[in-house]
């Protein structure tokens, strides 16, 4: 079971160090749950404090652009895809869930046609491609309840 918590004006967060071996990044990175979302994504904010923006570029050895647009808030996109490893820290056992994605998508800054600062402001996304792969999602945001159950785990 993967436990998240309720902050910044009630939204839900889930926390899970990064691992982009190609580009030797390694970190912690906060994601908001986004039920509404189809795709995950590294958002501006991380990608500029994790100094990913230098090594994601059209041409960077192990980047490469999605043919395909990613739209949402921050308005059309085609962002760079890495493949990454997710280290979900389990809070009921020392085991650690462990979700690889091979086409993470990262959004710089710059891609956006957002100012610098509200560029910025873009949280890092936890969408279905990786929720889709636990059995249960529990967001009960009244009883500050917000639970990622593994496949078969029961819900007590």
């Amino acid at each position: 079971m993967l436990i998240g918590r309720y902050c910044d004006r009630g939204r839900p967060w889930l926390a899970a160090v990064v691992e982009i071996t190609e580009l030797k990044v390694t970190a912690f990175v906060d994601f908001l749950v986004d039920t509404g979302a189809d795709v995950s994504m590294i958002g501006p904010a991380d990608c500029h404090r994790l100094g990913l923006e230098p090594l994601v570029y059209p041409g960077a050895p192990q980047v490469r652009q999605s043919p395909e647009p990613v739209t949402g808030i921050g308005g059309e996109v085609y962002p760079y895809l890495v493949r990454a490893r997710l280290f979900f820290p389990a809070c009921d056992s020392k085991h650690v869930a462990v979700q690889t994605v091979n086409a993470m998508h990262v959004v710089t800054r710059e891609m956006t046609r957002l100012t610098a600062a509200n560029a910025s402001a873009l949280p890092s996304i936890l969408g279905w491609d990786i929720l889709g792969r636990f059995g249960t999602l529990i967001l009960a945001r009244g009883e500050d309840d917000l639970r990622l159950l593994a496949k078969g785990e029961g819900r007590s």
